[in-house]
């Protein structure tokens, strides 16, 4: 997504981050690479996601239950939906919510590749059978869900 599409950019302890809103709703969530501006908007809904999501990655508070704008199959927002039930500190594998949404374990995992809210929607808490799993399709992301998950362990109550 071309850097100007988002709502506002900011530097995160991870990563950047670029967050799109259409409306009242958040439609995009995503960590961004390579050389990008910061971006502060007048939106106080922008303002106010900025500062959740930065308490979230400092202090470990929960990030609030927000207006999500989802455009995705019905398969896939069963999923991402299913996503949202993980808590945080948890983790699910592919396998286990494969079986319970009656379905294969790369089904799951196509899923999470196309999570277009991530943190909203806690793909990071997803795991393989056998280890970590990936994080949104790419190994090289694999040091963020490693953070998530970590900070999430020091932080769930």
């Amino acid at each position: 997504m071309p850097e100007q599409s988002y709502s506002i950019i900011f530097d995160t302890p991870v990563e950047t981050l670029g967050i799109r809103l259409e409306g009242d709703a958040i439609e995009e969530v995503a960590w961004l690479t390579g050389s990008v501006d910061n971006k502060n908007p007048r939106n106080l809904l922008a303002n106010q996601l900025k500062s959740d999501i930065l308490y979230y990655l400092d202090k470990g508070r929960p990030l609030p239950d927000v207006k999500l704008n989802l455009h995705g199959s019905q398969f896939q927002i069963r999923v991402w939906q299913a996503l949202q039930t993980i808590k945080m500190g948890g983790v699910a594998s592919y396998g286990q919510l494969a079986k319970k949404l009656n379905t294969g374990s790369r089904a799951i995992g196509q899923a999470c590749r196309t999570n277009p809210v991530v943190l909203f929607i806690p793909c990071h808490r997803v795991v393989s059978a056998s280890g970590i799993g990936g994080y949104m399709g790419k190994k090289k992301r694999i040091n963020i869900k490693y953070w998530l998950l970590e900070h999430e362990r020091e932080h769930a109550g």
